[in-house]
């Protein structure tokens, strides 16, 4: 599939008519679209037409491929590559890995592929509320999703902040240096994870997540969890689970820090300071939360709501108050 894409790119790149700052392309139900830029701000929202509007603050390349084109391009999984960045304690590595596309790959779709080119552009891709996969690589900047609830979208940044609210369906997160943020969003499946970047949760419900950070923390503030897979990790920073409503079973292992628990009512912990259980609202959906070098913090509803945090619990308030002002780890590297 990256093959493909690739060869798909160099026709655009030889196409200069089709560089335009704004395009509206008609596509049938469920289209597929996929956007590489290398640098720039890229704003995904819907609409109920059957069109892709692409606006942008410079010229870019767009151009629509048939069901035909795309089927020979669709795999049962996307492949993620590995990337590497370079901090002060030595370099980071995120290592390739799979996520599936599920049944999407058994319909016609159209496809709309636009290439972003080498400038730094502020980009908005409005695309139909059926289009079943939607797919962002961009290397420094920013992407925004506001509103995709229906399908499967993969964003992939090297360097900058993914924003996602109102989402829903089925999704892969990944940013090497910098945070993502999630807002009021209900997952089917979701599959997140950074290298130095902290990752935030907030009035989310999912049904299987996976989430990972090596030198970010990881919050779930204010969630719920319905059965599934629930697991978060991340080996250097901390990791906090609100649960807003409903049961729930934590089960919460820090290798060398504490495990440290504030619930205001229908929260019952056992175990040791390193190792423990927690049932919440009478028990339910099973949801792990692991740190080799951090601390697991549980708690019922929104962190906010519990007043002035003291000790040890001030680094996750501030995760939560400030989520897009984390410094990135080393700048000095892409």
């Amino acid at each position: 599939m990256t093959r493909l894409f690739i060869a798909l790119l160099a026709i655009l790149a030889s196409w200069p008519a089709l560089a335009r700052a704004q395009q509206v392309i008609p596509v049938a139900a469920a289209p597929v679209i996929r956007m590489q830029m290398r640098s720039g701000t890229l704003t995904i929202r819907t609409w109920d037409r059957p069109q892709v509007q692409v606006d942008s603050s410079v010229p870019v390349r767009a151009r629509r491929f048939g069901p035909q084109a795309v089927a020979g391009a669709l795999p049962p999984e996307v492949t993620i590559p590995s990337t590497t960045i370079q901090t002060p304690s030595g370099p980071l590595l995120l290592p390739p890995e799979g996520f599936p596309l599920g049944p999407l790959v058994n319909a016609q779709h159209d496809g709309v592929l636009v290439f972003g080119g080498d400038q730094n552009a502020d980009v908005t891709l409005t695309i139909p509320n059926s289009t079943a996969l939607v797919w962002a690589v961009v290397g420094r900047g920013s992407i925004a999703v506001d509103g995709y609830r229906t399908g499967t979208f993969v964003a992939i940044l090297h360097n900058g902040v993914i924003r996602i609210q109102n989402a829903g369906g089925d999704a892969y997160t990944e940013v090497a240096r910098g945070p993502i943020v999630i807002r009021n969003s209900a997952f089917n499946r979701i599959r997140t994870r950074t290298a130095a970047g902290n990752i935030v949760f907030e009035n989310c419900n999912v049904r299987q997540i996976d989430a990972s950070s090596i030198q970010g923390s990881i919050a779930y503030d204010n969630g719920t969890f319905v059965p599934g897979i629930a697991r978060f990790e991340s080996e250097n920073g901390n990791v906090a689970i609100g649960v807003a409503g409903g049961g729930a079973r934590i089960d919460a292992h820090s290798a060398g820090g504490k495990i440290f628990s504030g619930f205001s009512g229908g929260g019952a912990v056992s175990g040791s300071p390193t190792d423990a259980q927690a049932i919440v609202g009478g028990g339910g959906p099973v949801v792990t939360a692991n740190t080799r070098r951090g601390g697991v913090f549980l708690y019922d509803g929104s962190l906010r709501s519990h007043g002035r945090l003291q000790g040890a619990w001030q680094p996750v308030g501030r995760v939560l108050r400030r989520p897009l002002q984390q410094k990135p780890a080393h700048r000095g590297h892409v």
